[in-house]
């Protein structure tokens, strides 16, 4: 067994833990040298953590010491961790602390907590809005550039003809004009070789088949894979047909197994008018792995608020007792149904574990995903590729890349049930198309790459398991032997 690691300190301990090191951030010395540091690291063109590190850590090093963590970058990292835990968990006063302390580093504050899920998405929404605003002679010189981009892209045969076409479409149509960022994001779609159709939301599915019977692994890729369509086989993978899933509903066994680890968490989750906490960031706290069950336990035993959520974590890296059961299993969607696609993504099994409804807010991912549940319920509203158009598209950074992956719109919120402000603000998701889907416990929901959906868990514990998968050569071979059709409006 992996030797254990310090518990976190108590909110306490760590506010008096900031209180002694802002003391000596603050020394005039020390911001001399500090002020020299980044001089340093502007003339010698050095990243901020190899200029700064060296010479925070020396100031760190006693008082990690004196509270009992290692006095080195590690010792560090674990202050660092439980200080955001304790913030997470209500602790206004050390989040004070924390952001004086940065402020004494040249540090960029911690997040606003206490913004809602609407202020958050509404903020992204505008300033991604206004990044690509401007007069006509500025819409038109990033028109111009995007088309230019496309051009580009088809001459070098990275884009489907089929796809540019209809991009082109987009960015040289003055009636229905396309915001830009949309345009991007189909662009990077297209890319990637999602199929001209699915862009032009043409041959869309009612709604998501619920398979009683698992199909044959050539049904499911022709009926499902090469069309793009989601699809629900219920029941595929009880507890009875895949063991790993009991591993989940038993804490005492996973407090043995790997209560251990230090497993990484999702930590910013903002209340929504719905009362769930949506979490809209990638992973970025390390937790007891003890302590997120402990959470768990106490949200469904008494209510007691999830302030963070176990989500998109690779097994094998974070806790890797659980990956090896699941791929030792003898039926896994890998084994049933991982020939119908492009290769895994290395890094294995992914997990969402939460509590409390936790919820993601509407975005979509790169790659084809089996999506196991095998505890609770997840409750998800899907919208196909190209409803880039109407979704309003921001990047990871709020514009200045070409991802936009993700949504600023409200999830599980259609355009008629959103008040008048946000009417002013989406105008376009009047237009979208959603299907509504909830998977439960023994069920494997099939989700095609760029499909855009929100995910919303169950009161209660609810696990879903991740097979990402790169696109099979044949789907994306359809792509490029697509036809270029004229587009009518928003059909």
């Amino acid at each position: 067994m992996a030797s254990l690691e310090p518990d976190d300190l108590p909110a306490e301990q760590l506010e008096d833990m900031l209180s002694e090191l802002l003391g000596k951030y603050q020394d005039a010395g020390f911001q001399g040298a500090l002020k020299q540091a980044y001089a340093d690291c502007v003339r010698k063109r050095l990243g901020l953590q190899a200029a700064l590190g060296p010479l925070v850590l020396e100031v760190q090093k006693p008082v990690l010491e004196k509270y009992g963590l290692p006095p080195d970058a590690h010792g560090v990292d674990l202050m660092k961790h439980a200080v955001q835990r304790r913030i997470c968990e209500g602790s206004d006063k050390l989040e004070d602390l924390a952001n004086a302390a940065r402020k004494a580093l040249g540090i960029e504050p911690l997040p606003e907590r206490h913004s809602t899920a609407e202020a958050q998405l509404a903020r992204g929404a505008d300033e991604t809005a206004a990044k690509f605003s401007g007069d006509a002679d500025m819409q038109k010189q990033l028109r111009d550039q995007c088309l230019k981009m496309v051009e580009s892209a088809t001459a070098k045969g990275s884009v489907p003809a089929a796809s540019a076409a209809f991009l082109q479409e987009l960015l040289t149509d003055d009636v229905q004009k396309t915001p830009i960022p949309a345009a991007l994001c189909i662009f990077r779609m297209a890319q990637m070789g999602i199929h001209a159709d699915l862009l032009r939301c043409r041959q869309l599915p009612s709604d998501v088949p619920l398979l009683e019977q698992a199909p044959t692994k050539e049904e499911f890729f022709r009926q499902y894979v090469l069309r793009g369509a989601p699809v629900v086989l219920r029941g595929a993978f009880r507890a009875e047909h895949f063991a790993p899933a009991a591993a989940f509903a038993d804490f005492s066994k996973l407090r043995a197994k790997c209560g251990h680890r230090r497993v990484l968490v999702k930590s910013l989750g903002f209340k929504d008018e719905e009362g769930r906490a949506q979490f809209m960031t990638d992973p970025e706290l390390k937790l007891p792995f003890a302590a997120y069950l402990e959470a768990v336990e106490a949200c469904e035993r008494d209510g007691a608020a999830m302030p963070y959520y176990l989500g998109k974590v690779p097994l094998r890296a974070e806790l890797p007792e659980l990956s090896k059961e699941i791929e030792a299993s003898d039926r896994t969607p890998m084994s049933e149904y991982g020939g119908c696609f492009g290769d895994l993504l290395p890094e294995g099994v992914f997990t969402y574990f939460g509590c409390g409804r936790n919820s993601t807010s509407v975005h979509y991912d790169c790659h084809e995903n089996l999506m196991v549940c095998v505890c609770g319920t997840k409750r998800l509203w899907l919208y196909p590729p190209g409803d880039a158009r109407f979704v309003y598209p921001i990047s990871k950074d709020r514009g200045s890349s070409t991802d936009f992956s993700r949504s600023s719109i409200l999830p599980f919120r259609a355009f008629e049930d959103l008040g008048p402000e946000d009417k002013l603000r989406y105008p376009l998701l009047q237009h979208a198309t959603v299907l509504e889907v909830t998977v439960r416990a023994g069920d494997m929901l099939y989700l095609p790459a760029c499909w855009w959906h929100c995910v919303e868990g169950s009161d209660d514990r609810n696990v879903i398991l991740n097979w990402w998968f790169g696109q099979h050569a044949e789907k994306k071979q359809a792509a490029f032997r697509a036809t270029a059709r004229v587009s009518n409006g928003y059909a």
